[in-house]
């Protein structure tokens, strides 16, 4: 359904997995996907132009690509780096970095850790990160 830009059926089917963990007793269902997050309003009711997502491999070549990504980014002023893919986190260490780097799904499991164990709201689809 992604790779269609199905958005709204994908929604669809998140918003019936959603109702059936409640019905199950699920307090809290975190979306741990960036990319279906363009459909998190379908499953509780954004639509974003469709961004391809590059997966890439666990590789020398990978990483050294990456780094001269990252250190061209650094050259043009960035402070830090977003590893917005699962992927991209198993391939990028802090060593790979001379700025702070921003592990995407490790910051949203943090975030529904702390939400189910009540420390904060959890994130709503506008408010999401």
């Amino acid at each position: 359904m992604q790779a269609a830009a199905e958005w709204q059926r994908a929604g669809e089917l998140l918003a019936e997995a959603t109702g059936q963990l409640g019905t199950a007793g699920a307090d809290l269902v975190p979306l741990c996907s960036n990319t279906m997050h363009k459909c998190a309003e379908d499953a509780s009711a954004p639509r974003t132009t469709e961004r391809g997502i590059r997966r890439v491999g666990l590789l020398a070549e990978s990483r050294r690509a990456y780094r001269e990504v990252i250190d061209r980014l650094v050259d043009c002023g960035a402070e830090g780096i977003v590893l917005g893919c699962t992927e991209v986190e198993l391939l990028i260490t802090h060593e790979d970095s001379p700025v702070p780097e921003f592990p995407t799904t490790r910051l949203h499991v943090e975030a529904a850790l702390d939400a189910a164990l009540g420390e904060t709201a959890p994130a709503s689809p506008t408010n999401a990160s």
